[in-house]
């Protein structure tokens, strides 16, 4: 078959990806080796519907991911996988670019992946918004667009400054932002993106230090120095800019720098809750869903952010009209430390 209409196959990739011979895969089919053979090496460029059907059933693919049009782009990594053989990933279509996600932790727990590699990705997947931050209330926006849209929320953690960073690099739809002056920051991303971020509001967080109940009352500044080093957030968030903050200058001698890092604020409360630090920064919902006493610091928005590109994007869409919608406003304000007043306000960065 010529012109247009040649295709090309993924059987090998499939298959490999499942560990079976050619033979263990034609006795699955009920082909025959050669047949598999021809298929797999482009002898057979346009195989009988029988057998194409056949391979699809064995593989637990449908035709049009084992066969697909010559020259048809491929999709690609938003950042490469550990170990790419074997790898799950999810997929999403960012600003036009159809781009695999490898399979990480989440706040919205484990989500179905939407295939292994190097198999490709199975068809008709969930329409997706991809959200790079660390609101630990992301799961409550997840299923408002979820029952309103139909639209999958993709939450990967990450602080505010590497959201921005992927965001400007076209790998996310949204990234949430917490560093003070967000408009600032989104202008910023704007000049590295030569787009247009702007910041939609999600909540005003009141933030950012709680201590555990039974570990209340670090003796002076040496004590409240050491327990936010061993609780800090990781580099490029906005509660990082605030231990740096609150722990200058004296407090920096005392513990010679920040130690490690705790992941999200979930990890900072949970680090605290377990006896392994005294004092993090984190939000007042992480701290009371862990059973800490939380000591109030200050208080700051948070926002997400997309590029003009992306504005009319369903799926981000979907998010905004979601944040404005009463419900979801309601359940928000009705979270410890959050304030849902402005919640799905869009202002234009100039």
């Amino acid at each position: 078959m010529s012109g247009p209409w040649r295709l090309t196959n993924r059987v090998q990739a499939a298959r490999t990806a499942r560990g079976w011979t050619q033979a263990e895969l034609a006795r699955r089919a009920g082909v025959s080796r050669a047949e598999v053979s021809a298929i797999e090496t482009g002898r057979s460029a346009s195989p009988s519907t029988g057998a194409a059907l056949a391979l699809g059933a064995a593989l637990g693919l449908a035709v049009e991911e084992l066969f697909v049009p010559a020259g048809a782009p491929a999709p690609a990594w938003a950042w490469p996988p550990r170990l790419e053989a074997g790898a799950r990933f999810w997929r999403a279509d960012v600003g036009g670019c159809d781009l695999l996600f490898p399979v990480e932790p989440t706040p919205l727990g484990t989500l179905a992946h939407d295939g292994v590699a190097p198999a490709p990705p199975r068809a008709g997947g969930p329409r997706t918004v991809v959200v790079a931050g660390c609101d630990p209330a992301v799961g409550v926006l997840a299923a408002a667009v979820a029952r309103a849209a139909g639209v999958r929320v993709l939450a990967l953690t990450r602080p505010s400054g590497r959201a921005l960073e992927l965001l400007a690099q076209g790998r996310v739809h949204l990234a949430g932002v917490h560093l003070g002056d967000n408009a600032r920051a989104a202008r910023r991303a704007r000049r590295r993106a030569g787009a247009g971020p702007w910041p939609a509001d999600v909540a005003r967080w009141e933030a950012r230090a709680c201590r555990g109940a039974r570990r209340a009352g670090a003796d002076g500044p040496r004590g409240a120095a050491r327990a936010a080093a061993l609780g800090r957030p990781r580099g490029g968030s906005g509660a990082r800019r605030l231990v740096e903050r609150l722990s200058r200058p004296r407090a920096r001698a005392l513990t010679g720098g920040l130690g490690r890092a705790a992941r999200d604020h979930a990890g900072v409360a949970e680090a605290i809750r377990c006896g392994w630090a005294q004092l993090g920064p984190c939000v007042r919902l992480a701290a009371e869903q862990a059973g800490l006493d939380f000591l109030p610091v200050e208080r700051q928005a948070y926002d997400l952010c997309t590029t003009a590109a992306l504005r009319d994007d369903p799926a981000v869409a979907a998010v905004l009209e979601a944040l404005a919608a009463a419900p979801l406003r309601r359940l928000l304000g009705e979270l410890p430390g959050y304030d849902a007043a402005d919640a799905g306000r869009v202002e234009e960065v100039a």
